[in-house]
């Protein structure tokens, strides 16, 4: 068996190094909008999952902070729990549809609040094998696309990078001429 040489290791490491960014990022892409599509798909399904009374027993705004390089960002959240019954068993939940998502605005998740005020009674549909799988508002909405569009983003910088990033084996032209 032969050991590869330093040199003959060199350019194999440095395709791997130039390859290995755009591979993850493709990677990821790929498992994201897979995600973003099966949430998609339970999105379309609710439609049809069984109803049951709800009530709702919380109802607020929080915030939670993003700590970037030197900043604080504030991303605001509404979070409604409601509370059900199946088949004699309680159950409690805080899904208001798929794709919820926060916002640096809080007029987002106020306007949720708003909605579902606490003591409000409220439909609740549930999958109906595993009923802690719930929400309020089924269907596809808008919001329910970003998981997958975030996704895409991720595989469209993979598929970029691998396209302009140079080769390692390419010279760079430093503007001299031959001759």
């Amino acid at each position: 068996m032969t050991e590869l040489s330093e040199n003959e290791l060199s350019p194999q490491m440095n395709k791997l190094r130039r390859n290995l960014l755009p591979l993850i990022a493709i990677f990821v892409g790929v498992c994201i909008v897979f995600w973003g599509f099966l949430s998609l798909m339970k999105a379309k399904e609710s439609l049809n999952w069984p109803t049951t009374a709800g009530i709702v027993v919380s109802s607020s705004v929080y915030d939670s902070t993003a700590h970037e390089v030197g900043v604080n960002k504030s991303v605001f959240h509404a979070e409604v729990i409601y509370e059900f019954n199946v088949n004699d068993t309680q159950y409690s939940s805080k899904r208001i549809s798929f794709g919820d998502y926060g916002a640096g605005d809080p007029s987002h998740a106020g306007d949720i609040v708003s909605r579902y005020p606490k003591g409000m009674n409220v439909m609740v549909y549930y999958q109906p094998d595993k009923p802690i799988e719930c929400l309020l508002e089924p269907g596809i909405k808008a919001q329910s696309f970003y998981m997958s569009g975030f996704g895409l983003v991720f595989f469209i910088v993979g598929i970029l990078l691998i396209i302009f990033l140079p080769k390692p084996n390419e010279k760079q032209d430093d503007g001299r001429e031959d001759g």
